[in-house]
């Protein structure tokens, strides 16, 4: 019996089309495959979960910046329309 997915014929599809006509060989060698594919996913959320924390903490520091620029324009800003423009 062959199990197949709608998106099969996707490239990288963990669905796989099986000849074998479900014997005891066929069921063992799913279940492996279950466990590769399970295995497989938790590497790439780990993955996936460490490359937002980074993104995460870049953004934030990158807001922190924005701010700091901005109160410096702002500051320049007013000491312009001040007339206290000494650089």
């Amino acid at each position: 019996m062959a199990l197949i997915s709608p998106t099969s014929d996707q490239p990288g599809s963990p669905y796989r089309a099986s000849s074998g006509s479900g014997s005891g060989s066929s069921m063992g060698n799913g279940s492996a495959t279950k466990a590769s594919l399970s295995k497989d996913l938790m590497h790439k959320l780990r993955s996936m979960t460490e490359t937002i924390k980074v993104l995460s903490d870049e953004n934030a520091k990158l807001k922190s910046e924005k701010e700091e620029i901005l109160k410096l324009r702002e500051f320049e800003k007013s000491k312009s329309a001040n007339g206290k423009d000494f650089d």
